[in-house]
Protein backbone atom coordinates (compact mmCIF):
# COMPACT_ATOMS: atom_id res chain seq x y z
CA UNK A 1 0.00 0.00 0.00
CA UNK A 2 1.07 3.34 -1.16
CA UNK A 3 -1.58 5.75 -0.69
CA UNK A 4 -5.11 5.86 1.24
CA UNK A 5 -7.86 8.52 0.48
CA UNK A 6 -10.65 9.60 2.47
CA UNK A 7 -13.35 11.87 2.19
CA UNK A 8 -15.27 13.03 5.72
CA UNK A 9 -18.25 15.01 5.37
CA UNK A 10 -18.09 18.56 6.15
CA UNK A 11 -21.28 19.00 8.06
CA UNK A 12 -19.36 17.80 11.07
CA UNK A 13 -15.75 17.59 12.09
CA UNK A 14 -15.67 14.04 13.67
CA UNK A 15 -14.51 11.91 10.70
CA UNK A 16 -11.71 15.11 9.61
CA UNK A 17 -11.01 14.37 13.56
CA UNK A 18 -10.65 10.59 12.46
CA UNK A 19 -8.52 11.51 10.07
CA UNK A 20 -5.77 14.02 11.44
CA UNK A 21 -5.48 11.74 14.42
CA UNK A 22 -4.02 8.35 11.79
CA UNK A 23 -1.79 11.13 10.47
CA UNK A 24 -4.07 11.52 7.21
CA UNK A 25 -3.55 15.48 5.35
CA UNK A 26 -6.17 17.57 4.48
CA UNK A 27 -5.20 17.92 0.61
CA UNK A 28 -9.15 19.16 -0.73
CA UNK A 29 -12.73 19.99 -0.20
CA UNK A 30 -15.48 18.75 -2.89
CA UNK A 31 -18.65 21.43 -2.70
CA UNK A 32 -22.04 19.29 -2.71
CA UNK A 33 -20.68 16.00 -4.23
CA UNK A 34 -22.72 13.89 -1.84
CA UNK A 35 -26.53 14.08 -1.90
CA UNK A 36 -28.57 12.97 1.04
CA UNK A 37 -31.55 15.38 2.62
CA UNK A 38 -29.39 17.80 0.35
CA UNK A 39 -26.39 18.19 -1.09
CA UNK A 40 -23.35 18.11 1.02
CA UNK A 41 -19.56 19.34 0.58
CA UNK A 42 -16.83 16.68 0.89
CA UNK A 43 -13.68 17.16 2.75
CA UNK A 44 -10.40 15.01 1.08
CA UNK A 45 -7.31 13.59 3.23
CA UNK A 46 -4.66 11.36 1.82
CA UNK A 47 -2.02 9.47 4.13
CA UNK A 48 1.36 8.11 2.48
CA UNK A 49 3.16 4.77 3.39
CA UNK A 50 5.88 2.81 2.21
CA UNK A 51 8.04 4.54 -0.58
CA UNK A 52 4.79 6.68 -2.27
CA UNK A 53 6.56 9.98 -1.68
CA UNK A 54 9.93 8.71 -2.85
CA UNK A 55 8.54 7.32 -6.09
CA UNK A 56 7.06 10.92 -5.96
CA UNK A 57 7.84 13.10 -9.44
CA UNK A 58 9.02 16.39 -8.62
CA UNK A 59 8.13 19.22 -10.54
CA UNK A 60 4.61 18.74 -11.37
CA UNK A 61 3.47 21.50 -14.43
CA UNK A 62 0.63 23.18 -13.35
CA UNK A 63 -1.74 26.49 -14.25
CA UNK A 64 -1.75 29.81 -12.21
CA UNK A 65 -5.67 28.70 -11.25
CA UNK A 66 -4.05 25.06 -9.49
CA UNK A 67 -1.01 26.68 -7.77
CA UNK A 68 -2.45 28.65 -4.80
CA UNK A 69 -4.39 24.88 -3.73
CA UNK A 70 -0.99 22.73 -5.01
CA UNK A 71 1.18 24.98 -2.81
CA UNK A 72 -1.21 24.12 0.28
CA UNK A 73 -1.75 20.58 0.02
CA UNK A 74 1.74 19.94 -0.88
CA UNK A 75 3.00 21.59 2.42
CA UNK A 76 0.21 20.04 4.27
CA UNK A 77 1.78 16.73 3.33
CA UNK A 78 5.18 17.79 4.76
CA UNK A 79 6.36 18.17 0.84
CA UNK A 80 8.04 21.09 -1.04
CA UNK A 81 6.19 23.02 -2.77
CA UNK A 82 7.95 22.41 -6.43
CA UNK A 83 5.05 23.32 -9.38
CA UNK A 84 6.38 24.78 -12.17
CA UNK A 85 3.85 27.43 -13.07
CA UNK A 86 3.16 27.37 -16.88
CA UNK A 87 0.86 30.91 -17.57
CA UNK A 88 -1.02 30.20 -20.66
CA UNK A 89 0.13 26.58 -21.67
CA UNK A 90 -2.63 26.67 -24.69
CA UNK A 91 -5.54 24.58 -24.85
CA UNK A 92 -6.93 21.96 -27.04
CA UNK A 93 -8.59 23.32 -30.00
CA UNK A 94 -11.75 22.65 -30.93
CA UNK A 95 -12.74 20.36 -33.70
CA UNK A 96 -16.34 18.90 -34.76
CA UNK A 97 -15.30 17.42 -37.73
CA UNK A 98 -15.57 13.96 -36.17
CA UNK A 99 -18.82 11.75 -35.65
CA UNK A 100 -20.48 11.00 -32.40
CA UNK A 101 -20.35 7.25 -31.69
CA UNK A 102 -21.23 4.69 -28.48
CA UNK A 103 -18.61 1.94 -27.39
CA UNK A 104 -20.07 -1.65 -29.18
CA UNK A 105 -17.59 -4.91 -29.18
CA UNK A 106 -16.19 -3.89 -32.48
CA UNK A 107 -15.09 -0.32 -30.90
CA UNK A 108 -13.53 -1.57 -28.08
CA UNK A 109 -11.00 -3.84 -29.66
CA UNK A 110 -9.63 -0.60 -31.69
CA UNK A 111 -9.27 1.10 -28.46
CA UNK A 112 -7.86 -1.45 -26.72
CA UNK A 113 -5.38 -1.39 -29.02
CA UNK A 114 -4.59 2.39 -28.77
CA UNK A 115 -4.46 1.80 -25.65
CA UNK A 116 -1.33 -0.79 -25.76
CA UNK A 117 -0.15 1.08 -28.37
CA UNK A 118 -0.19 4.82 -28.62
CA UNK A 119 -1.18 6.08 -25.09
CA UNK A 120 2.27 6.66 -23.08
CA UNK A 121 1.67 9.81 -21.42
CA UNK A 122 -1.71 9.73 -19.27
CA UNK A 123 -3.96 12.65 -18.43
CA UNK A 124 -6.85 11.75 -16.85
CA UNK A 125 -6.93 9.19 -14.31
CA UNK A 126 -9.89 6.95 -12.97
CA UNK A 127 -10.34 3.45 -11.32
CA UNK A 128 -11.61 1.88 -14.92
CA UNK A 129 -9.95 1.37 -17.88
CA UNK A 130 -10.46 -0.78 -21.10
CA UNK A 131 -7.89 -3.85 -20.02
CA UNK A 132 -10.16 -4.36 -17.33
CA UNK A 133 -13.03 -5.85 -20.15
CA UNK A 134 -16.05 -4.35 -21.62
CA UNK A 135 -18.22 -6.74 -19.61
CA UNK A 136 -16.61 -5.31 -16.21
CA UNK A 137 -16.74 -1.86 -17.87
CA UNK A 138 -20.99 -2.63 -18.64
CA UNK A 139 -21.26 -3.92 -15.19
CA UNK A 140 -19.58 -0.94 -13.41
CA UNK A 141 -22.03 0.91 -15.50
CA UNK A 142 -19.69 2.85 -17.23
CA UNK A 143 -19.62 4.19 -20.71
CA UNK A 144 -17.31 5.15 -23.74
CA UNK A 145 -18.22 7.70 -26.25
CA UNK A 146 -16.27 7.55 -29.42
CA UNK A 147 -14.85 9.72 -32.19
CA UNK A 148 -15.37 8.33 -35.49
CA UNK A 149 -13.63 10.41 -38.66
CA UNK A 150 -14.41 8.12 -42.23
CA UNK A 151 -15.78 5.55 -40.13
CA UNK A 152 -12.64 4.66 -38.27
CA UNK A 153 -12.52 5.51 -34.43
CA UNK A 154 -9.98 8.44 -33.96
CA UNK A 155 -10.55 8.73 -30.00
CA UNK A 156 -12.93 7.91 -26.52
CA UNK A 157 -13.90 9.46 -23.74
CA UNK A 158 -14.73 7.09 -20.57
CA UNK A 159 -16.89 8.47 -17.69
CA UNK A 160 -19.48 6.66 -15.09
CA UNK A 161 -22.74 7.90 -14.23
CA UNK A 162 -24.80 7.88 -10.67
CA UNK A 163 -28.03 8.51 -11.49
CA UNK A 164 -29.30 8.52 -8.14
CA UNK A 165 -26.68 10.73 -6.78
CA UNK A 166 -26.34 12.77 -10.12
CA UNK A 167 -22.97 12.85 -10.83
CA UNK A 168 -20.91 11.84 -13.55
CA UNK A 169 -16.88 11.13 -13.23
CA UNK A 170 -14.22 11.19 -16.08
CA UNK A 171 -12.23 8.55 -15.75
CA UNK A 172 -10.02 8.08 -19.03
CA UNK A 173 -9.33 9.63 -21.83
CA UNK A 174 -8.16 7.96 -25.26
CA UNK A 175 -7.02 9.98 -28.44
CA UNK A 176 -5.27 9.08 -31.31
CA UNK A 177 -4.06 12.87 -31.87
CA UNK A 178 -5.17 15.88 -30.11
CA UNK A 179 -8.03 16.58 -32.44
CA UNK A 180 -10.62 14.29 -31.07
CA UNK A 181 -10.25 15.59 -27.42
CA UNK A 182 -12.31 18.96 -26.69
CA UNK A 183 -14.68 17.50 -29.39
CA UNK A 184 -14.66 14.18 -26.90
CA UNK A 185 -15.33 16.39 -23.56
CA UNK A 186 -17.91 19.16 -25.38
CA UNK A 187 -20.04 16.36 -26.59
CA UNK A 188 -19.59 14.28 -23.10
CA UNK A 189 -21.35 17.41 -21.52
CA UNK A 190 -23.30 18.74 -23.91
CA UNK A 191 -25.35 15.17 -24.32
CA UNK A 192 -24.98 13.65 -20.51
CA UNK A 193 -26.04 17.10 -18.49
CA UNK A 194 -29.56 16.96 -19.51
CA UNK A 195 -30.06 12.89 -20.17
CA UNK A 196 -29.51 11.97 -16.80
CA UNK A 197 -29.65 15.87 -14.77
CA UNK A 198 -26.38 15.84 -13.68
CA UNK A 199 -25.60 17.96 -11.26
CA UNK A 200 -21.77 17.06 -10.00
CA UNK A 201 -19.03 16.28 -12.16
CA UNK A 202 -15.48 15.41 -11.36
CA UNK A 203 -12.56 14.24 -12.97
CA UNK A 204 -8.79 13.71 -11.94
CA UNK A 205 -6.48 15.47 -14.41
CA UNK A 206 -2.39 14.78 -14.49
CA UNK A 207 -1.10 17.64 -12.60
CA UNK A 208 1.75 17.55 -15.25
CA UNK A 209 -0.82 18.17 -18.20
CA UNK A 210 -1.15 21.98 -18.08
CA UNK A 211 -2.80 22.12 -21.41
CA UNK A 212 -5.55 19.37 -20.03
CA UNK A 213 -6.32 21.44 -16.71
CA UNK A 214 -6.49 24.66 -19.08
CA UNK A 215 -9.08 22.82 -20.90
CA UNK A 216 -11.41 21.30 -18.49
CA UNK A 217 -10.77 24.86 -16.95
CA UNK A 218 -12.40 26.44 -19.94
CA UNK A 219 -15.34 24.02 -19.70
CA UNK A 220 -16.64 24.95 -16.31
CA UNK A 221 -14.40 22.82 -14.23
CA UNK A 222 -12.57 24.11 -11.23
CA UNK A 223 -9.56 23.02 -8.83
CA UNK A 224 -11.07 21.13 -5.83
CA UNK A 225 -8.11 18.91 -4.38
CA UNK A 226 -4.51 18.69 -4.84
CA UNK A 227 -3.07 15.09 -4.43
CA UNK A 228 0.64 14.01 -4.51
CA UNK A 229 2.11 11.08 -5.65
CA UNK A 230 -1.68 9.84 -6.31
CA UNK A 231 -1.21 7.57 -9.46
CA UNK A 232 1.50 4.87 -9.97
CA UNK A 233 2.27 5.13 -14.01
CA UNK A 234 5.55 3.89 -15.09
CA UNK A 235 7.85 4.09 -12.75
CA UNK A 236 6.95 7.25 -10.94
CA UNK A 237 3.94 7.94 -9.02
CA UNK A 238 2.23 11.38 -10.44
CA UNK A 239 0.64 14.03 -8.54
CA UNK A 240 -3.21 14.61 -9.40
CA UNK A 241 -5.94 17.13 -9.28
CA UNK A 242 -9.45 16.96 -8.60
CA UNK A 243 -11.48 18.97 -10.95
CA UNK A 244 -15.06 19.87 -10.07
CA UNK A 245 -17.99 21.35 -12.48
CA UNK A 246 -21.19 22.19 -10.09
CA UNK A 247 -24.38 22.29 -12.54
CA UNK A 248 -26.17 24.18 -9.46
CA UNK A 249 -25.96 27.33 -7.04
CA UNK A 250 -22.56 26.10 -4.93
CA UNK A 251 -23.67 26.67 -1.32
CA UNK A 252 -21.13 27.07 1.41
CA UNK A 253 -23.40 27.51 4.37
CA UNK A 254 -23.62 24.62 7.38
CA UNK A 255 -20.13 23.46 6.87
CA UNK A 256 -18.03 22.58 10.46
CA UNK A 257 -14.75 22.17 9.42
CA UNK A 258 -10.93 21.91 11.31
CA UNK A 259 -8.89 24.74 10.46
CA UNK A 260 -6.81 22.36 8.64
CA UNK A 261 -10.19 21.77 5.73
CA UNK A 262 -11.36 25.53 6.56
CA UNK A 263 -7.95 26.67 4.91
CA UNK A 264 -8.57 24.08 1.91
CA UNK A 265 -11.94 24.72 1.48
CA UNK A 266 -11.85 28.57 1.49
CA UNK A 267 -9.58 27.95 -0.93
CA UNK A 268 -11.69 25.47 -3.24
CA UNK A 269 -14.78 27.80 -2.97
CA UNK A 270 -13.33 31.01 -3.67
CA UNK A 271 -12.73 29.54 -7.13
CA UNK A 272 -16.36 29.20 -7.74
CA UNK A 273 -17.23 32.94 -6.05
CA UNK A 274 -14.50 33.85 -9.36
CA UNK A 275 -16.39 32.00 -11.50
CA UNK A 276 -19.52 34.35 -11.00
CA UNK A 277 -17.26 37.41 -10.79
CA UNK A 278 -14.99 37.16 -13.50
CA UNK A 279 -17.20 37.09 -16.50
CA UNK A 280 -18.57 40.44 -15.41
CA UNK A 281 -14.99 41.98 -14.50
CA UNK A 282 -14.14 41.19 -17.94
CA UNK A 283 -17.11 42.57 -19.57
CA UNK A 284 -15.76 45.68 -17.75
CA UNK A 285 -12.35 45.23 -18.86
CA UNK A 286 -11.96 47.67 -22.47
CA UNK A 287 -13.57 50.45 -19.86
CA UNK A 288 -11.31 49.52 -17.01
CA UNK A 289 -7.68 51.69 -17.25
CA UNK A 290 -6.44 49.19 -14.48
CA UNK A 291 -6.35 45.98 -16.61
CA UNK A 292 -4.68 48.36 -19.53
CA UNK A 293 -1.75 46.32 -21.34
CA UNK A 294 -2.97 43.33 -19.79
CA UNK A 295 -3.61 40.07 -21.68
CA UNK A 296 -6.45 38.06 -21.03
CA UNK A 297 -4.55 35.78 -18.82
CA UNK A 298 -2.98 38.65 -17.11
CA UNK A 299 -6.57 39.83 -16.51
CA UNK A 300 -7.99 36.30 -15.33
CA UNK A 301 -5.44 36.52 -12.38
CA UNK A 302 -6.42 40.13 -10.64
CA UNK A 303 -10.15 39.46 -11.42
CA UNK A 304 -9.98 36.28 -10.08
CA UNK A 305 -8.46 37.82 -6.64
CA UNK A 306 -12.00 39.97 -6.71
CA UNK A 307 -15.35 40.01 -5.09
CA UNK A 308 -18.23 42.10 -5.94
CA UNK A 309 -19.64 44.30 -3.76
CA UNK A 310 -22.69 46.87 -4.03
CA UNK A 311 -22.93 49.86 -2.35
CA UNK A 312 -26.94 52.23 -1.83
CA UNK A 313 -26.37 55.85 -2.41
CA UNK A 314 -25.51 57.79 0.55
CA UNK A 315 -23.09 55.23 1.72
CA UNK A 316 -19.14 55.41 2.90
CA UNK A 317 -17.05 53.68 0.97
CA UNK A 318 -13.36 54.57 2.53
CA UNK A 319 -13.31 56.90 5.42
CA UNK A 320 -10.48 59.52 6.17
CA UNK A 321 -7.60 58.70 8.46
CA UNK A 322 -8.84 54.51 8.08
CA UNK A 323 -6.43 52.20 7.42
CA UNK A 324 -6.71 51.12 3.94
CA UNK A 325 -7.00 47.42 3.37
CA UNK A 326 -9.10 47.34 -0.12
CA UNK A 327 -8.75 48.99 -3.24
CA UNK A 328 -12.29 49.30 -5.42
CA UNK A 329 -12.93 49.28 -9.09
CA UNK A 330 -16.39 51.00 -9.96
CA UNK A 331 -17.75 49.17 -12.33
CA UNK A 332 -21.15 51.42 -12.28
CA UNK A 333 -22.11 54.63 -10.38
CA UNK A 334 -20.45 57.36 -9.34
CA UNK A 335 -18.54 58.08 -5.61
CA UNK A 336 -18.07 61.83 -3.87
CA UNK A 337 -14.51 62.68 -2.57
CA UNK A 338 -14.30 64.68 0.06
CA UNK A 339 -11.38 66.02 2.94
CA UNK A 340 -11.63 67.55 6.29
CA UNK A 341 -13.91 67.51 9.15
CA UNK A 342 -16.27 69.83 7.23
CA UNK A 343 -16.39 67.33 4.44
CA UNK A 344 -14.90 69.40 1.63
CA UNK A 345 -16.05 67.79 -1.47
CA UNK A 346 -13.14 67.51 -3.57
CA UNK A 347 -13.81 65.45 -6.43
CA UNK A 348 -16.18 62.74 -7.83
CA UNK A 349 -15.05 58.96 -9.11
CA UNK A 350 -17.09 56.99 -11.88
CA UNK A 351 -16.91 53.87 -13.77
CA UNK A 352 -14.11 52.28 -14.50
CA UNK A 353 -11.46 54.39 -12.01
CA UNK A 354 -10.37 53.52 -8.78
CA UNK A 355 -10.87 53.86 -4.91
CA UNK A 356 -8.13 52.90 -2.33
CA UNK A 357 -5.22 52.71 -4.23
CA UNK A 358 -3.43 55.87 -2.68
CA UNK A 359 -3.71 53.87 0.37
CA UNK A 360 -2.14 50.47 -1.19
CA UNK A 361 0.56 52.75 -2.94
CA UNK A 362 1.84 54.39 -0.09
CA UNK A 363 1.13 52.24 2.57
CA UNK A 364 -0.91 54.90 4.09
CA UNK A 365 -4.55 55.31 5.67
CA UNK A 366 -6.80 57.05 3.47
CA UNK A 367 -6.28 60.71 2.23
CA UNK A 368 -10.32 61.08 1.55
CA UNK A 369 -13.52 59.89 2.48
CA UNK A 370 -15.36 58.65 -0.38
CA UNK A 371 -19.14 58.38 -0.42
CA UNK A 372 -21.70 56.52 -2.88
CA UNK A 373 -23.71 59.28 -4.84
CA UNK A 374 -25.80 56.98 -6.49
CA UNK A 375 -25.84 53.06 -6.33
CA UNK A 376 -22.53 51.61 -6.83
CA UNK A 377 -21.50 48.33 -8.00
CA UNK A 378 -17.64 47.44 -7.41
CA UNK A 379 -15.05 44.97 -7.83
CA UNK A 380 -13.00 44.29 -4.43
CA UNK A 381 -9.68 43.43 -4.89
CA UNK A 382 -8.30 43.31 -1.18
CA UNK A 383 -4.24 44.45 -0.84
CA UNK A 384 -3.29 41.26 0.75
CA UNK A 385 -4.68 39.32 -2.82
CA UNK A 386 -2.93 41.86 -4.57
CA UNK A 387 0.23 41.61 -2.81
CA UNK A 388 0.23 37.53 -2.68
CA UNK A 389 -0.04 38.03 -6.75
CA UNK A 390 2.36 40.07 -7.56
CA UNK A 391 4.80 38.42 -5.66
CA UNK A 392 4.20 35.62 -7.74
CA UNK A 393 3.56 37.33 -10.98
CA UNK A 394 5.93 40.20 -11.45
CA UNK A 395 5.03 40.67 -14.93
CA UNK A 396 1.60 41.68 -13.33
CA UNK A 397 3.04 43.41 -10.79
CA UNK A 398 4.78 45.81 -13.17
CA UNK A 399 1.75 46.75 -15.39
CA UNK A 400 -0.71 47.09 -12.17
CA UNK A 401 2.12 49.87 -10.27
CA UNK A 402 2.28 51.34 -13.60
CA UNK A 403 -1.29 51.68 -13.93
CA UNK A 404 -2.44 52.34 -10.84
CA UNK A 405 0.05 55.61 -10.41
CA UNK A 406 -0.94 56.65 -13.76
CA UNK A 407 -4.81 56.27 -12.87
CA UNK A 408 -4.12 58.44 -9.55
CA UNK A 409 -2.46 61.06 -11.52
CA UNK A 410 -5.00 61.53 -13.53
CA UNK A 411 -7.53 62.04 -9.84
CA UNK A 412 -5.20 64.72 -8.42
CA UNK A 413 -4.82 66.30 -11.76
CA UNK A 414 -8.95 67.05 -11.86
CA UNK A 415 -8.52 67.92 -8.56
CA UNK A 416 -6.37 70.66 -8.95
CA UNK A 417 -8.31 72.23 -11.46
CA UNK A 418 -11.34 72.10 -9.38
Amino acid sequence: LHLALVEPRAVHPFAQKIALTYGFASVGFQPMKLLLARREGLTVFVRYFGDALKLRKNNPHIIPEVYPLAKLALENCGLTSDPVVEADPGTYPYDDRFQLDELTDDGYATLLHFQRGRVTHREIFGPVRLHHGLFRIRALQSNYLLARENGQIVGAVGFSVDEVEKTLRIFELISLSERPVRFLLSEMLRTCIPLWGIEYMEVDVSAYAPRMQRTLLELGFLPAAYIPAMVFHEVERLDGIRMVRILLKPEHEGLDLLPESQAIASLVLRGFIDRNVIPKIARAVPQIPLFAGMNDEQIRQVAGRCTLKTFPPGEQIIRENEAGEETFILLEGEASISTGQSATHVGTVGASECLGEMSYLAHARHSATATSQTKMETAVLPHRELDNLIRLRPDIGVIIYRNLATGLGKKLIRSDKR
